[in-house]
């Protein structure tokens, strides 16, 4: 698929994406209220996914072919969307840290965009094991001689630890995705 979106349709699926990833949120955690951490953690991974596609959505009105081509096959990709929020996530912590104060929406873009590909290994790493906790949550499956099961997870001490500091965070998460899609939306306004 390689359509070109109006920005009005782009800006819907933006403000979709949103809702859907505090649906899912709300969903994770009442499921981690409930001691059911497997399933838990597949929701918030998926939440997660929901904001990564915030940013590739922002691309699907772009003139170059080439680009929209790649940005439609990382919409469909799993590990890709989430690969978009984790190096933005750990780009935007970077400029915390370092205490980068950008003075506008072009010295925040411009920051991104040198960073990015700094942190992207990194996100895709951290991208894959939070797919296969995803998987986890869902499936039965068979590990090192043995069948595993999401409701007898031996890891729920570990899976619990990282919904903790995902539930914590998670708003901070979707913060990411509205500056997003207010960023896209002022530039809308700019070239109008």
């Amino acid at each position: 698929m390689n359509v070109k979106l109006l920005k009005t349709e782009v800006s819907k699926g933006q403000r979709m994406s949103i809702d859907n990833a505090r649906e899912l949120y709300n969903g994770a955690k009442l499921l981690y209220d409930n001691k059911k951490y497997s399933l838990a953690i597949s929701l918030i991974v998926m939440a997660h996914e929901e904001i990564g596609k915030v940013f590739l959505i922002g691309g699907l009105n772009d003139d170059n072919e080439n680009k929209r081509k790649i940005i439609w096959q990382e919409f469909y990709n799993h590990e890709g969307k989430l690969e978009q929020i984790i190096s933005n996530i750990i780009s935007l912590a970077a400029m915390y840290e370092n205490n980068i104060s950008a003075k506008g929406i072009s010295e925040i873009k411009i920051y991104f965009s040198k960073t990015f590909d700094k942190f992207y290994s990194d996100a895709i790493n951290i991208a894959k094991k939070m797919n296969q906790y995803k998987k986890m949550g869902f499936y039965v499956d068979y590990t090192n001689g043995q069948f595993t099961s999401p409701s007898l997870s031996k890891n729920t001490k570990s899976i619990k630890k990282l919904l903790d500091g995902a539930i914590k965070h998670f708003d901070t998460v979707l913060s990411i995705g509205e500056v997003l899609k207010y960023i896209h939306d002022i530039e809308d306004i700019k070239d109008s």
